[in-house]
């Protein structure tokens, strides 16, 4: 005769106590308010988490549609809470009234996900471009924030923002001011690019980063620099997909990335 195990509820205090200590929230400086952001009226030991969604953004739409595919608990990149105080009004007050209201927890990863040497955007994306001796890159605050590596043998410019575009499912820009051949790489995803500098003191061939700002088209041609945009949100999309696929190991819950593109 066959027995049925019934697996035992996870509790959103497991999981932000799993997400604390694995992603290291407490050990960086971060204008973001990392860790739990909305969650209930006690301490969360009682309550059941069944599914998890993840989303790069803390906007309304994310809220809905983790609420409409049946998550308990969100996790994001960006979150609601920064270093600025911001009063609870307008677009502010819906998202918050939205969490509180449908009972949907929100947990926030912001440079944690991005310097995290597993999980973290930069590494992944270092993986999937397949590149050898690895190592930290991109001072920000104090903290290496990304990574630098190298391709076994050189890349075309071409054949490299064809890979990434490949990689990130999205258009990619690339100015192209540097060495034709590429071989060395440094990765600082979503608004990366002030690592210019310290990408072209290493020697760097390319930097690949997020968001384009005004201020790059000059500094990279006269700093004769490869820069290659592959959008803020599509870089930062890697880590999640990865701590997605830790907590659905590790905690044994649905979750579920919620592809929200602005």
């Amino acid at each position: 005769m066959s027995t049925r195990t019934t697996r035992r509820p996870v509790t959103l205090s497991a999981v932000v106590g799993f997400l604390n200590e694995n992603l290291a929230v407490d050990r960086i400086a971060d204008s973001s308010l990392n860790g739990l952001q909305v969650g209930f009226a006690d301490d969360g030991r009682n309550v059941s988490i069944k599914k998890i969604g993840l989303a790069v953004d803390a906007s309304l739409t994310s809220f809905v549609l983790a609420k409409k595919v049946g998550c308990d608990l969100l996790i994001v990149h960006h979150g609601l809470f920064w270093s600025k105080d911001i009063p609870v009004t307008r677009g502010h007050y819906k998202r918050l009234e939205f969490l509180i209201n449908n009972q949907l927890g929100l947990y926030a990863a912001h440079l944690p996900l991005d310097a995290h040497d597993e999980l973290g955007h930069n590494i992944q994306i270092a993986k999937r471009l397949g590149l050898k001796d690895v190592q930290p890159f991109g001072k920000y605050h104090g903290k290496m924030i990304g990574f630098s590596g190298r391709f076994s043998k050189p890349v075309s410019q071409k054949l490299l923002l064809h890979r990434c575009e490949s990689e990130f499912g999205a258009k990619c820009d690339l100015l192209a001011f540097g060495s034709k051949q590429i071989q060395t790489v440094g990765i600082v995803s979503g608004g990366g690019s002030s690592t210019m500098g310290e990408a072209c003191a290493k020697g760097l061939d390319v930097l690949i980063t997020g968001e384009r700002v005004y201020s790059d088209y000059h500094l990279a041609k006269d700093s004769e620099m490869n820069v290659l945009y592959g959008g803020h949100y599509f870089t930062e999309i890697p880590g999640l997909l990865a701590l997605r696929d830790v907590l659905q190991k590790k905690l044994s819950i649905s979750c579920e990335f919620l592809g929200v593109e602005q």
